[in-house]
């Protein structure tokens, strides 16, 4: 069974609240259930961008807890041994099968050959949010009655939130997602949060294909990404500095919400770069 994981890429605090980005690998087919979570910022890997045959290289998913067919959403009875072995070795063959019949289809772009094997697929995701909403997720999904796919993935996520330790922001400081300390000591704040941005709509710190990116190749992919008349904004959810609570005075605060916070996109006591950048007409 290929593993599923998470891990924290980024955990900043200011005024004991916290905000958290992880990365996690998981099966695809929990994008349904994952992207229910609005208050969730996340980016894909994309799988339109990878050649048939290299789709077919990478992991795939075979789940480990199979439960025998009962009445209702959940089965509470595991298969025995040899069962699930059958089933597993059916599953595999049936992928195989699939990617036979797919490689004779080689004059057929990818973006439409590749759909058809997401139902074995693996996925990296970039993800951001408050503590708050990341517990309320815990809530919902390390629980008996989830999924057994999204139960693991929460009790990864569980795991990794709880090992590790807020870094305390001061009050211009920013969370930022795939920057190392030195590239923080060595660079201005404008070609940071590029490249952070860049490298979450990647989903790595690295290119796709596992090289390390120049800061030419982040900047390219930001300005791609970022143009006011077609913005692709998701990648710019991730980055964020403590809110100042000026109100609407502030750079980057979107709303009010009813227990009298006010908010930034889908955070509070954080502005989300997003919102900056929307309140510049996606000028930096």
């Amino acid at each position: 069974m290929t593993n599923i994981t998470a891990k924290v890429i980024e955990h900043s605090s200011y005024n004991q609240q916290e905000l958290i980005t992880l990365e996690i690998y998981s099966p695809k087919f929990l994008d349904a259930e994952i992207e229910k979570h609005r208050m969730i910022s996340s980016n894909s890997s994309s799988d339109r961008a990878i050649p048939i045959v290299k789709m077919m290289e990478q992991e795939y998913f075979i789940p480990d807890d199979i439960r025998l067919n009962e009445r209702g959403m959940q089965g509470k009875t595991q298969l025995d041994d040899i069962s699930k072995r059958r089933f597993t070795n059916s599953i595999i063959k049936l992928r195989k099968d699939t990617c036979n019949m797919l490689i004779g289809y080689k004059h057929v772009h990818k973006q439409h050959l590749n759909r058809y094997l997401l139902p074995y697929s693996m996925q990296k995701k970039v993800m951001t949010a408050n503590k708050d909403q990341w517990d309320y997720f815990l809530s919902l999904r390390l629980h008996k009655a989830a999924d057994p796919a999204i139960y693991e993935l929460a009790k990864c996520i569980n795991k990794a939130i709880n090992e590790s330790k807020p870094k305390e922001l001061s009050l211009h400081q920013w969370h930022l997602p795939y920057i190392s300390e030195l590239e923080r000591k060595e660079n201005r704040i404008e070609d940071l949060l590029k490249s952070s941005s860049a490298r979450c709509a990647r989903v790595s710190y690295n290119n796709h294909n596992g090289t390390y990116p120049t800061k030419e190749e982040d900047f390219k992919l930001f300005d791609f990404l970022i143009n006011e008349e077609l913005p692709h904004a998701t990648p710019t959810e991730h980055q964020a500095l403590p809110m100042k609570g000026e109100g609407f005075n502030e750079e980057g605060i979107s709303c009010l919400a009813k227990d009298g916070s006010y908010r930034s996109g889908n955070f509070h006591s954080f502005v989300q770069f997003r919102k900056i950048l929307e309140d510049r007409q996606w000028k930096i």
